[in-house]
């Protein structure tokens, strides 16, 4: 009886695991990274960088929405590729 509930708490725990892993890809899915995001606009790294920091582009940096560190991601709604910025 014991080792039931053993695994159902395991399995529990996985299911959040993998719950946790999905919603960190979707939420990633909603941004374009700065290489991306600077093929599509036909922008260097330094304008990019200059235009989102003056909020014409919404962007987040890594660590703020648990993203890998030194990177920045600008939100995909507002990197249109087919019309640069929207």
């Amino acid at each position: 009886m014991r080792s039931a509930s053993i695994q159902s708490s395991a399995s529990s725990a996985c299911v959040g695991a993998v719950q946790g892993v999905a919603a960190r890809y979707a939420e990633l899915a909603r941004y374009r990274s700065r290489p991306a995001a600077e093929e599509s606009l036909g922008l260097k790294n330094f304008t990019l960088a200059t235009v989102a920091a003056a909020g014409a582009i919404s962007y987040v940096k890594g660590p703020e929405r648990n993203f890998p560190e030194r990177c920045f991601f600008l939100l995909r709604e507002d990197v249109n590729e087919d019309q640069g910025c929207v």
